[in-house]
Parts: structure tokens; sequence; C-alpha cells
């Protein structure tokens, strides 16, 4: 018998930067809004206010474990967890191409602010079985499952104003006028309580490997949401829904493989984002079917070079249904069907080893296909957002005969939609890093890592209108020391 227990207590206390004006992006404006800054904005800028922003999160996590070994491949296990995560900020955004003014060369500033608080308990029995009959053996795994999750979202006003500044020479210690953080009186509460079963077994039958599985959940969803004016809407939801996969390998020889699977999952109305909607064409109206994702996959796995080298390669197919299509949003109630679809097609290349005792490498490449299969004419065969076609990367080190180990590689990643018509593009980006190691002794090692060797200028991540973006991080040096006893 394993009695296991742990916890984890966070607190961050941050000057939140969200992002750049995308209009003014030096590699071509990103954003829509029909204008184009006549020059580059500094990648350094910051838009923000110091004095009056603040991102302040909290996180407390618990979670207890007993397993008890019945007998030779019959092991039980319960499992708790308790996680509460409670974040308020107040932030100062560069927010929309449509707030900037060409002919002063002023950007209206938002000011927004945000205050959640999220729990989520859950109690897992489960059991994991080996049976051996004959030359079959089983690997079962089946349990049940409670979870229950819950936000709570106060409305906040006064979170004051900030004037009209140069998109060129943002000054972060402008006045905020009017700054007095209160709560509104309005609220959203949501919650989801599932109770779920489910069972997976893996054959073993010579060369052949069949897996396969399956999940059902009973869930029960509320939200409440309180409007300033003292008005309260209140919507539930509940149902049962079923995921599951299956899957065949064989074994055609003793370094390689074959398999194909196919998996489903399921995402009922306001179990994603704790939030129900009484309009009739919305994805969180209880009465809506779920979205549905199903995805195939055939690939193979082989050793290669003496099992110095792991290869891998797959191709995939998922497809998401039940998306909803509105058809004429003018009709009490509005005309919609949920025949529209998303659907992607791609390949896996990898490729992991040793080639030798001084030499590792590590490689993958990955090729992708999307499609919006929507009945609306403006995005209809578009590309999905935020969705490269080609993505990779590659890592290899050597260590040297004077011990010194030296590497490289580069992160590669395509160009990307921002938006569903297609209209805005990500710009590719390859990044590359670098790093030498040297083993002062046995247990002691000096590292260095540089990353962005070639100080590329790339985009981390962009809001989904294309408004605004973080820059990935400029060239920089960690130098490290690492010891083992």
């Amino acid at each position: 018998t394993r009695v296991s227990a742990s916890a984890q207590f966070m607190r961050l206390d941050n000057v939140p930067d969200y992002g750049l004006p995308a209009a003014a992006y030096p590699n071509g404006p990103l954003t829509v809004g029909g204008f184009t800054a006549s020059r580059p904005v500094d990648q350094t800028n910051f838009y923000g206010t110091p004095g009056a922003d603040f991102d302040d999160v909290s996180q407390d996590s618990y979670l207890g474990k007993v397993e008890h070994d019945i007998r030779s491949g019959l092991t039980l296990r319960n499992q708790t967890r308790y996680n509460k995560t409670h974040r308020l900020a107040v932030i100062t955004a560069a927010n929309s191409g449509t707030a900037f003014n060409p002919a002063t060369e002023e950007l209206t500033l938002t000011r927004q602010a945000n205050d959640r608080e999220n729990k989520i308990f859950s109690n897992q029995t489960s059991a994991s079985i080996r049976i051996l009959s004959g030359k079959v053996t089983h690997e079962l795994n089946t349990g049940v499952e409670y979870l229950a999750e819950d936000q709570w979202a106060p409305g906040l006003i006064g979170f004051g104003t900030r004037s009209p500044i140069s998109i060129y020479a943002p000054d972060p210690n402008a006045v905020v006028t009017g700054f007095n953080l209160v709560p509104s009186g309005a609220y959203t509460k949501g919650g989801t309580d599932t109770i779920a079963g489910y069972l997976f077994d893996t054959v073993n039958v010579g060369r052949v490997q069949l897996s396969g599985g399956v999940r059902v959940d009973r869930y029960d969803t509320s939200y409440d949401s309180m409007a300033t004016t003292g008005v309260l809407t209140s919507i539930d939801a509940d149902g049962t829904v079923w995921s599951g996969k299956a899957g065949i390998l064989y074994r055609l020889h003793a370094l390689g493989n074959v398999y194909a699977s196919v998996g489903r999952a399921v995402t009922p109305p306001g179990t994603a984002n704790f939030t129900l909607s009484a309009a009739d064409n919305n994805a969180n109206n209880p009465n809506v079917d779920p979205q549905i994702s199903i995805n195939y996959e055939v690939g193979t796995k082989w050793d290669l070079f003496n099992r110095r080298l792991a290869a891998s390669l797959a191709t995939f197919w998922t497809s998401n249904t039940n998306v909803i299509y509105t058809i004429d949003a003018t009709t009490v109630p509005p005309t919609f069907n949920q025949d529209d679809k998303q659907k992607v097609t791609g390949a896996a290349l990898g490729l992991v080893g040793r080639l030798n005792d001084n030499w590792d490498v590590m490689f993958n490449f990955a090729l992708m296909n999307t499609e919006n299969q929507s009945q609306n004419p403006a995005v209809a065969g578009r590309w999905l957002t935020l969705a490269p076609e080609t993505s990779g990367s590659i890592w290899t080190t050597y260590r040297t005969p004077i011990k010194l180990r030296i590497g490289g590689g580069l992160r590669y990643q395509g160009d990307a939609y921002v938006n569903a018509a297609n209209t805005i593009v990500l710009p590719s980006a390859t990044v590359v890093d670098a790093m030498a190691e040297y083993p002062l002794r046995d247990s002691l090692v000096l590292r260095l890592n540089v990353y962005n060797l070639t100080d590329e200028l790339y985009i981390r991540s962009i809001n989904n209108n294309g408004g605004r973006y973080n820059p990935g991080p400029k060239r920089s040096a960690l130098l490290s020391l690492g010891f083992n006893f």
C-alpha cells in the first residue's frame, strides 16, 4: 500500500504587457482597419500603465493518492485533487487598428479589468488489471470519476481611461483618470458536475496488439448571469455523452510496426467555458447538439541503425462536426442549422536517437492542410485560423574529445492565418538556439544556452482579430550550473 500527498501554493504579482499594435509590425501590417502606419514601432515599446496596471494570481493545489496492490497484476487506487485559482487584473492595451488616427499618429488605448475565481474538485477510483490467458494478455484500466468545476466572475467598474498616445512614443507614466476599481453588481456564475465511468483494454496476441475503450460522462451544467439592473438569468443543461478510442498495431519485425487508430471526443454546450446561452443559434444553448471531433491516424514506427535511431511517420485526419451556421439572424427565432464542419489532414515525421556515443539528434516535421467547410461564402473553403501548413524543429548535440558538449538547432513555423476570412497572415519564423556545456567534475556541469541566436523578429502570440501581438523574445543567454548528489 502506498500513500502520497502533495500541495502547491503559487502567488504571482505581475505588470501585464498586452503587446504591440499589429498595424505597425515591421514585416508588414497585420491588422484590419484600412490603414498602414507610416513606419514600424520599436519592438521594446510598452503601452501599459505600470502605476495602474496589475495582474495578480493565486493558486492553491492539493493532491492525495492511495494505491494498493491486491495481488500481482491487480492494483486499486483512489485519487483526490482540489485546485483553487483566483486572478484579478487591470490592463491597458493597444487594442485594434481602427483605434489609430493616421493624421495625428495617435492610438486610443483600452482599459480592461478581469476578476475570475475557478475551483476544481475531482475524485477518481480506478483499477489496473493484467490478465494472462494462454498466449493472450489483457491490460485493463477501469474506473469511475466525480468532477465538480465552478467559476465565479464578478463585474467591475472604475478601471479608468487614458488619453490617446503617440503610437511611436508611448508614455507609460501618463495619468489614468477615473481609476476607482469597485464591483458593478453584475456577475456570472457557472459550474459543471460530471460523473463518469470508463474502461480501456489493451490485448496482445502474438504480433497483434488491439487497444480500445469507452468513457461515458453524465454532466449537469448551471449558469447564472446577473445584470447591473438586478435582473438574473439562469440557464441549466444536462445530458449524457460518450467518447472513446480504438486501435490496432501489427509488429512487422522486431524493429518496426504499423498501426491505425480512431478517437472520438465530445464538447457539450457550456462545458468548455462555464457559459450557457439562451440564444437559439449559440453553441452554448442547452438545446443544440454537442460538437463532435473524430480523429483517424495511420502510422509506423521503426528502430534503425542498430536501435540507435527511432523513426516515426504518421498521417492523420480530424473532423469537427455539428458546427452552427446561422442562415438568418433576423427571424424569431433565428434560422440556423448545425451542418458546418472543420477538417484537418496532415502528416508528421519524427526522428530521435544517439547516432554514436557522442552525437545526439532530435528532428520533427509536420505538414498540415485545414479547411473550414462552412455554408458561409466568406469563409467556405478557407484555412482554419492559427494553423500553419508546415512546422518543425531540429536539435543536435555533440561531445568533443575535450568533454565539451556543443549543440544547436532551429524551430520553424510556417505562415498561418489570423482571421477566418484568411485576409490577415501571421508570418513564418525560424528561430535558432545554441548551447555549450562542460563538466567541471563528475557531479558538476557548467552550461551556456543562447536563445534566438540570430535575433529573429517573430510573433509569439496574436489576438484573434489581429489588432495586437506579442513579439518573441530577443536574443538572450542563460548561464547555469547543474549538480547532482
